[in-house]
């Protein structure tokens, strides 16, 4: 296979994939691959953790090994890991794009929020030595 910076299906297969991607890589069921863990018949296939809800940690080569995916399927799936890949690279530099402006933005906002309470805390000053001398200079009886 060519490479245009995917993977070959070599390094593919040293991959391991969840239950859903498991099902897509081998075109089959959710279910048809569930049975076949069950069953025990995907080698080095395991649970992340305890009990039935754990999630399933299933090795490529398990999958290649218990007859459920084939070389083309691993060009496929190899194609598709890495189209996905460039697409979550793009939404990377998007998001540190908009991280950036947006702390740009909150650096701004403190600024003139700390600005904002300087001169609130000014006036504060202010009215604490004007509000007494006016009260003062008022006529008692008005």
């Amino acid at each position: 296979m060519a490479t245009t910076g995917a993977q070959e299906p070599a390094a593919v297969i040293d991959r391991s994939v969840r239950l859903k991607e498991a099902a897509r890589l081998a075109r089959k069921s959710t279910d048809t691959i569930r049975r076949r863990l069950w069953e025990d018949k995907v080698p080095g296939a395991y649970r992340d953790g305890d009990g039935r809800e754990a999630p399933w940690v299933i090795p490529v080569a398990g999958l290649v090994e218990a007859g459920l995916v084939g070389l083309r399927d691993l060009e496929a799936f190899d194609s598709r890991v890495d189209s996905k890949y460039h697409e979550l690279e793009e939404q990377v530099a998007q998001l540190t794009a908009e991280l950036a402006a947006a702390e740009l933005r909150l650096e701004t906002t403190e600024r003139l929020l700390a600005q904002a309470n300087g001169e609130v805390e000014h006036h504060r000053r202010m009215a604490e030595r004007l509000v007494p001398a006016a009260l003062a200079q008022w006529p008692k009886g008005a």
